[in-house]
């Protein structure tokens, strides 16, 4: 949808406090810390494990396609252990191609279960975090979502760069009229580069002044099954996203770096066919963000993984209406800019990345209407006449790796009416509460074991 210039710039305010905004426990941040720097994969007699580490090197790519034939051929699962590299994501995207391939994710402390992350999340609004004042660099600055947030922030009185690798004259007429409100209200400077070439700290220093926010919204679909995935292509989409990342981080806290936001993307965590090589990608990415958090304690990271932007972006062609109505969650882009940008700024001094999944504002309350955000969480408003239907399309929904094969929610009271889903290292935890929050005080509870 293109960005209407009447429509208001949703500067300041907040998300409200039931929107779809869940943070990743911190005990997986301090699980990475711990890992071994190199993935290792032990490929033996009735037995493949991978134990990730913090890093993916040259050659893994090989090293998991022969790990999984191997698992294939002996009819053995893939077993991930290990807090390192978050690779649940991308062997749930191998098991939904290879009809004989099982894997099982075993979490801190938690039986093993099907292909999700082991992660525990918590839902809350996004905090509104006071950015220091300062130029922001955006990477992938002229894409529908980089233009979004870059309008919000200029809004807020941020000078603003825009790096992408699309010449300004090629752009869309909608993106090109996105640009146009973004030079109204703020300064920009647009520099066409490609990433993959280009040397951050000349450009930075070019600049007339310091970049002291970092957004990198850079990134590829790129989809591709795992039957034409070689070994290089996999070590090509594990290093792209997380080494942008690493230069331009390393060049820009030569100066008075204070923040680097990393647009990421939950779907990346998911089983969906031909996902393989971009949730690998995003996985790295991920933990890059982790290790520059320790490398750099004085500057804030954060990781904003999303669901599919309505209308911008590059899933803007499919999600729309019919995929809201089947119960997957989608952001409009105002909600997105702002959120985004509450996003940027602090904290610093952890020597940690904070990750977030986001799936959009406040739900429908209408009765049966479900939404999800898949491997983390979701809420659904029960159908008087059909609820166990309901409850059942959002667990299906919360478990993308099983399908929700083998777990059946508990029949919830007569009386309960909204129901909200986390999960978690053991399963999917339920529960009901009004609609307006999502505190844990209704009527009805349960875990649903993997």
């Amino acid at each position: 949808m293109p960005i209407s210039p009447a429509g208001p710039v949703l500067h300041g305010g907040g998300p409200h406090g039931a929107d779809l905004v869940f943070r990743e426990d911190d005990a997986a941040g301090r699980g990475f810390r711990s890992a071994p720097a190199r993935t290792v994969f032990d490929v033996g007699p009735g037995r493949v494990r991978v134990r990730a580490g913090r890093r993916w090197s040259p050659g893994d790519g090989d090293r998991l396609l022969e790990a999984l034939a191997r698992a294939e051929r002996c009819r053995v699962p893939v077993e991930l252990v290990g807090r390192g590299l978050p690779l649940g994501g991308v062997l749930a995207a191998a098991a939904a191609e290879r009809p004989w391939l099982r894997v099982r994710v075993h979490g801190p402390g938690a039986r093993p279960h099907g292909p999700v992350d082991a992660a525990s999340w918590r839902p809350g609004p996004a905090p509104r975090r006071v950015r220091a004042r300062g130029a922001v660099l955006i990477a992938g600055g002229l894409g529908g979502i980089g233009l979004c947030l870059a309008r919000e922030l200029g809004a807020a009185g941020h000078r603003l760069v825009l790096v992408d690798r699309v010449r300004e004259e090629d752009l869309p007429p909608e993106r090109a009229a996105a640009l146009a409100l973004v030079r109204a209200a703020a300064p920009v400077k647009v520099v066409r580069a490609d990433l993959d070439r280009i040397a951050p700290g000349p450009l930075l220093r070019s600049l007339p002044a310091p970049v002291v926010h970092l957004v990198h919204a850079a990134g590829e679909l790129g989809l591709e099954r795992w039957s034409r995935l070689s070994g290089a292509a996999l070590d090509r989409a594990a290093r792209r996203r997380g080494e942008h990342l690493r230069r331009w981080v390393r060049a820009a806290a030569a100066g008075p770096l204070s923040s680097v936001l990393l647009m990421g993307s939950s779907e990346s965590r998911a089983a969906h066919r031909g996902f393989g090589a971009y949730a690998l990608s995003h996985a790295c990415a991920r933990a890059a963000a982790r290790d520059l958090a320790a490398e750099f304690p004085g500057v804030g990271f954060t990781v904003a993984e999303w669901t599919l932007w309505s209308g911008v972006g590059m899933a803007a062609g499919v999600a729309g209406p019919g995929l809201r109505a089947a119960g997957f969650a989608a952001v409009p882009p105002a909600w997105g800019a702002r959120t985004a940008a509450r996003l940027l700024g602090g904290p610093a001094g952890r020597g940690t990345a904070e990750v977030y999944a986001l799936g959009g504002p406040r739900p429908p309350t209408t009765s049966g209407s479900v939404a999800v955000v898949g491997g983390v969480g979701g809420t659904a408003v029960l159908d008087g006449t059909e609820p166990g239907a309901t409850l059942g399309r959002m667990l299906r929904g919360c478990l993308p790796g099983t399908g929700g094969r083998g777990a059946e929610p508990p029949q919830a009271p007569a009386r309960t009416r909204t129901v909200r889903a986390l999960v978690g290292p053991a399963g999917v935890r339920l529960w009901s509460s009004s609609p307006a929050d999502w505190r844990h005080d209704g009527v009805y509870e349960a875990l649903v074991p993997f």
